[in-house]
């Protein structure tokens, strides 16, 4: 699942013996729910996060670890505490985030949707998820997303401020920090993860990560909540 200090916690108690839990989270998905929508490569190149903790079982950790590499994944290992706290900024925050824009588009002209592009689709996309499954995710990992929601918060005054004062000097100091950090963090994650979709939509195929907007006027269909 999505947060794992929680279960890592409750859930090795509660089995059997010689039953062993290993937490494990596949940092791939896709919009499309069901096994009709299955696809054989969606592990290929993608990261897998592997959170045994000092009383599990050694061999069923290889275990686990050996099956999501026969399926093509990269398997990383973290404690269960660390990997709550980065995936609050890559995976949690930018839900929130986007929830967030979607709440505050209430406010928007009516004809607002009609000149919605490309930008706005790709922003957008995972507000279309779950929330029943999302609330449930954000609270459980509440106590590591406070404080990048914070520093969301503090970001956005500061371009509030310096948009309202029409100081673009410290705009483009903002946008150039901004764009400098998405690169350093971006480098991080294996090219296999980001560059087979963009190559993907660039060739005309299907892409689960980037959706157009809707025009029925319904949301499309559920994203996975490890994308």
């Amino acid at each position: 699942g999505s947060v794992k200090a929680q279960p890592v916690a409750t859930l090795p108690a509660l089995l059997p013996a010689g039953v062993h839990f290993v937490g494990s989270h596949p940092m791939a998905g896709s919009h499309r729910v069901g096994v009709e929508h299955a696809r054989a490569d969606l592990f290929e190149g993608r990261t897998v996060v592997v959170t045994p903790v000092a009383s599990t079982d050694a061999g069923a950790a290889a275990k686990v670890a050996a099956l999501w590499r026969a399926l093509g994944a990269r398997v990383v290992r973290r404690t269960p505490d660390a990997h709550d706290a980065e995936v609050a900024w890559t995976s949690h925050l930018p839900h929130v985030t986007a929830y967030a824009y979607a709440l505050a588009l209430g406010a928007a002209p009516r004809g607002a949707g009609e000149l919605a592009a490309t930008g706005f689709a790709d922003f957008t996309r995972i507000a279309h998820s779950n929330p029943e499954l999302w609330a449930d995710i954000l609270a459980t990992n509440g106590k590591s997303l406070a404080g990048p929601i914070q520093r969301v918060a503090d970001a956005l005054g500061e371009l509030a401020r310096a948009v309202e004062s029409g100081d673009a000097e410290a705009l483009e100091r903002l946008l150039a920090a901004a764009r400098e950090t998405l690169a350093e963090v971006a480098h991080a994650a294996p090219p296999q993860r980001l560059v087979p979709l963009r190559e993907e939509a660039r060739s005309g195929g299907p892409n689960p990560e980037i959706q157009a907007a809707p025009t029925s006027g319904r949301p499309p269909e559920e994203s996975d909540p490890h994308s």
